[in-house]
């Protein structure tokens, strides 16, 4: 049972981040067009356009909150996921799983979490985690503010996922964690990443794609499904059902319980 809390755990945290792309409805790019120019790119320019298809850095400084609802099964235990982002204020994440609740919040200025079945009640964040999943506060993240984070991006040339060519984009996080990311070129959509996490004490890759993109009520396209693997067999689906851009957020919500 701890195993399977854990692997859950680390499943919804990665999920948690991926929420952060809200993407809007991109212009319909030419694919011969952009491989044409893929030699001239670098990786701040690749960041940029897909910057300019999440509705460009105006639209996702005015889009001031999200709300999803998500739910999935792994080892079969049931969960339903709740995030909330206030941009710039706060993120917080409520799991469900089987009996068992758990809480993480972040704010502005530190974070804690909570879980049910420890009964240690709230604890409060350590400062090199809280620095280190801080950028989850905002919208875009860690695209829209990467420098200021001081992350750095290198563009490593195309490469094929199935039938899609895709721009790779390597960034080196602030902390020294690295991730690839996978946008296809005709579209300028993200739909893969693969990251290095820790599981268990090992270093393990852990390869998350994208799909299903619906548009919400405000203009913007978000993924609805991502399929996470995690290596050593374990792999799973989650499906967002409900997902509000613009929605009220009380900020009340991100303070310590």
């Amino acid at each position: 049972m701890k195993r399977e809390v854990l692997i859950i755990s680390m499943v919804i945290t990665v999920f948690s981040v991926v929420l952060l792309l809200i993407l809007r409805k991109p212009g319909n790019n030419n694919c011969t067009q952009n491989k044409a120019k893929t030699e001239n790119l670098s990786g701040e320019e690749i960041i940029e356009h897909f910057i300019t298809a999440l509705g460009g850095r105006e639209a996702i400084s005015q889009t001031n909150s999200l709300y999803v609802e998500s739910y999935s099964e792994i080892m079969g235990a049931k969960t339903k996921t709740i995030t909330s982002i206030l941009n710039g204020k706060g993120f917080r994440k409520d799991r469900y799983v089987k009996r068992d609740t758990s809480i993480t919040c972040l704010n502005d200025e530190g974070g804690w979490f909570y879980e049910s079945r420890s009964g240690q009640g709230l604890q409060i964040m350590e400062k090199s985690k809280y620095e280190a999943e801080r950028n989850q506060i905002y919208l875009g993240s860690p695209f829209i503010n990467y420098k200021e984070l001081g992350s750095t991006i290198e563009f490593l040339g195309t490469e094929k996922l199935g039938d899609v060519i895709t721009y790779k984009v390597k960034m080196r996080m602030f902390n020294g964690d690295e991730v690839n990311y996978f946008f296809d070129i005709s579209t300028n959509l993200l739909i893969q990443e693969i990251k290095e996490m820790e599981i268990n004490g090992n270093r393990t890759e852990v390869v998350i794609s994208y799909s299903n993109y619906k548009r919400l009520k405000n203009g913007f396209l978000m993924p609805f499904t991502y399929e996470i693997n995690m290596g050593m067999g374990i792999s799973m689906k989650m499906d967002a059902e409900k997902a509000i851009a613009g929605m009220p957020i009380n900020s009340m919500r991100f303070l310590k319980l």
